[in-house]
C-alpha cells in the first residue's frame, strides 16, 4: 500500500500556532483496502479529539484510492500519525508523527489600577499600579508589547515580570514618580 498525508493548512502563526482548524487528508493507494485496517495514532493534550470522516473509494485494481479526512476543530496540542496493514499483511506507515497546536481563542486583556480610582482622572496624588491580566492558554511573553512613556526628564517605568495564574497572566507597571505618562 501507499499512504499519503496532506494537511489544508500549512501556515502556522509567527508562534507556529495554527488560528484556524486543520484537516489531514489521508489517501490510500490499495487493491484490498478495508477500512476497519487503519490504525490513526491521535493524541490530544486537551482531551478533544478530531472528527475522523467516511472513506471513500475510486478508481479500480491497483490504481484504487482510498481517501478520509480527520479534522481538527478544537484548540489543543495534537500529534498525529496513521498506518495501514493490507489483507495480505503488507504494512504501511505515515513515517512521521506530526506535533502541532490549534489556537482559536482570541487572548482577553484588562487593565485594572491597584488604588481602585476611576482611571479616568488625569491627576493623582499618589503612586498608581496598572495590572496587566492577560487571559491566554498558549502564552508567549516575547509576544508581548507594553508601550510606557513618559514627560521629558521623567524615567518611564517598566514591566515587571510576569506571573502566572492558570490561563491569567498578569504584570504590573508602577507610575512613582511625578509626571505625565501613557500607557
Amino acid at each position: 500500500p501507499v499512504l499519503k498525508v496532506v494537511y489544508d493548512n500549512e501556515s502556522p502563526s509567527e508562534g507556529g500556532l495554527y488560528d484556524r482548524s486543520r484537516t489531514a487528508t489521508v489517501t490510500i493507494q490499495e487493491r484490498n483496502f478495508d477500512p476497519l485496517d487503519v490504525e490513526f495514532l491521535i493524541t490530544s493534550a486537551e482531551g478533544g479529539m478530531p472528527q475522523i470522516g467516511e472513506w471513500e473509494s475510486t478508481g479500480e485494481g491497483d490504481a484504487r484510492f482510498h481517501e478520509c479526512r480527520v479534522l481538527f476543530a478544537e484548540d489543543g496540542e495534537y500529534t498525529f500519525s496513521v498506518s495501514f496493514t493490507d489483507l495480505a499483511g503488507n504494512r504501511t506507515e505515515y513515517g512521521k508523527t506530526d506535533a502541532f497546536v490549534i489556537d482559536q481563542t482570541p487572548p482577553v486583556l484588562s487593565v485594572n489600577y491597584e488604588d481602585g480610582t476611576d482611571s479616568g482622572r488625569l491627576y493623582y496624588g499618589q503612586s498608581r499600579t496598572a495590572v496587566i491580566d492577560l487571559q491566554e492558554h498558549y502564552f508567549d511573553p516575547s509576544r508581548i508589547q507594553v508601550a510606557v512613556e513618559a514627560s521629558k526628564g521623567v524615567p518611564a517605568p517598566s514591566v515587571s515580570g510576569w506571573s502566572r495564574n492558570g490561563d491569567h497572566h498578569r504584570a504590573s507597571v508602577v507610575f512613582a514618580s511625578d509626571g505625565a505618562y501613557s500607557f
